[in-house]
């Protein structure tokens, strides 16, 4: 299948694969910012869950590390976290996101 970008000249078709992947590129860094990350790996669907399984890396993980950052700041009202040093909470964020135990 041809998908044909601006004139009809022979030069100015692509496929419909790769003018996606192009749209995608273009906006890859406003669509994959922190707090997607974030959404993505807490995911509770199963198919996403296994997506994030297969697909989680270390700068996902520090994304997610920076949004920790942001929501738990000192004086946090969760009891949960609320005086513990920041590592402890980030551990303790980054191991329910690998397991989807929340």
């Amino acid at each position: 299948m041809i998908f044909s970008i601006g004139s009809h000249d022979k030069d100015d078709t692509i496929s419909l694969g790769q003018a996606i992947q192009d749209s995608w590129s273009k906006r890859k860094s406003q669509l994959e910012h922190e707090y997607a990350v974030t959404g993505w790996s807490l995911s509770i669907l199963p198919e996403i869950r296994l997506n994030v399984s297969s697909d989680l890396t270390g700068e996902h993980c520090l994304m997610m590390e920076n949004v920790v950052e942001r929501l738990y700041v000192p004086s946090c009202p969760n009891e949960q976290v609320s005086g513990q040093d920041m590592t402890a909470i980030i551990d303790i964020f980054c191991k329910s996101s690998s397991t989807g135990k929340i």
